[in-house]
């Protein structure tokens, strides 16, 4: 299955330099299981990956390679 990730640079100063990237990945209308996205997240290999599970509710969670976070 495919699925769209988009990748920003978050967190830079005003010339566009330093931040780091973080990837979104909008869940909202596919089902991936919290094995799977923690699976995502470690193959992408950067510092947060996003999904977006239901805009309107702004349901989202968070996981870096090694483990789900708090937002």
């Amino acid at each position: 299955m495919s699925r769209k990730v988009t990748t920003y640079n978050v967190f830079v100063d005003s010339d566009g330099r330093y931040g780091n990237p973080v990837s979104i990945i909008d869940g909202e209308s596919q089902n991936i299981s919290n094995d799977k996205r923690q699976e995502i997240a470690k193959e992408l290999g950067i510092s947060e990956t996003v999904f977006v599970d239901n805009y309107a509710e702004r349901k989202i969670s968070i996981y870096t390679p090694l483990r789900e976070i708090d937002f």
